[in-house]
């Protein structure tokens, strides 16, 4: 079992390539050489995959310290991992959430010194995928203060690094995040709240782009509004539409509100009520309300309203 590094959004990373080729021989050599912590590596994933944070947490305690007794270096880190990312993401109280970042700090650190020889297989994921991880995540518990104190500049800082310069390798959620980041005016340090940084176009375009290209679909809808507004970019409502008709297409549903939108504001009423009906049946499952923000949902129900007041479009 690969399991997914990333499970704080929707959104996975997307593995980055191998540092080195996985034989069989080192296949091997992990299975026979670390029984038991692997063992332990997979009853925790099992137990996460069923929402069993204690019992996966617990497994994956146990992983790392057989591992490390038997000199197992990515297995560790892969078990660690996973401990700091539960600690933070399922824990209840403050404290276990600073440990959790705690373990993420030194996880990343313990990357670097992990040599290129060290034997890995392919039921784990490399210290460069690993690290992406941990620092994407890093990133996510200092915007929304989760076991530390609250600071966008640490933040920004972090996802900078789990980007990777926008290189394959990096994080595509945290291009998302940062291109995000800079769409709004923040305050960047928790000691002058009122001191805000303006929004930063050039930046957010670069970074939801490289997002949107790696198939992002929030950043599709994000790149979509930053054409159709012209923030950053020459105002382009063709490439907008493309851009959120592609998020859309891909299950995001916010993407499909502004669709709607659009087509009833360029009175294009047929496609807004087409729009407006898929919504419709989304809020009946209960997934509009669970996807899309509060103000969004009233307005698709509005312009549905007004389609039907009017008696325009095709019903």
């Amino acid at each position: 079992q690969h399991h997914d590094l990333d499970t704080a959004s929707t959104m996975s990373v997307q593995p980055a390539l191998a540092d080195k080729p996985v034989t069989n021989t080192t296949r091997t050599l992990v299975a026979t050489k670390g029984t038991a912590a692997l063992l332990h590596f997979h009853e925790g994933c099992a137990a996460e995959s069923e929402g069993k944070w204690d019992v996966a947490r617990t497994q994956f305690r146990l992983a790392a310290a057989d591992a490390e007794q038997k000199g197992l270096l990515v297995l560790q880190l892969n078990a660690n991992f996973q401990v700091g990312k539960l600690l933070l993401l399922h824990s209840q109280s403050d404290a276990d959430k600073s440990r959790g970042v705690e373990i993420l700090h030194s996880v990343v650190t313990s990357c670097d010194a992990i040599p290129p020889t060290a034997l890995c297989s392919a039921d784990l994921h490399t210290p460069t995928s690993v690290s992406v991880a941990a620092q994407y995540l890093l990133g996510n518990a200092y915007s929304a203060g989760l076991g530390v104190r609250c600071d966008l500049v640490e933040a920004e800082k972090w996802w900078l690094l789990a980007a990777r310069e926008g290189r394959p390798e990096g994080s595509p959620q945290a291009q998302l995040s940062l291109g995000v980041s800079f769409t709004t005016s923040r305050a960047m340090s928790a000691d002058d709240p009122l001191k805000l940084t303006p929004p930063n176009w050039a930046e957010a375009k670069s970074w939801l782009t490289v997002a949107a290209q790696r198939g992002v679909a929030p950043a599709m809808c994000e790149l979509g509004l930053l054409y159709f507004k012209g923030l950053g970019v020459k105002k382009d409502e063709e490439t907008a539409m493309s851009w959120l008709r592609k998020a859309s297409e891909a299950g995001h549903l916010p993407a499909s509100v502004h669709l709607m939108k659009l087509y009833y504001g360029l009175r294009l009423y047929n496609k807004a009520v087409e729009f407006s009906l898929k919504l419709r049946e989304e809020e009946r499952t209960g997934r509009l309300a669970a996807t899309v923000p509060a103000e969004l949902c009233a307005e698709a129900c509005f312009y549905l309203g007004r389609c039907f007041e009017r008696g325009i479009g095709t019903l």
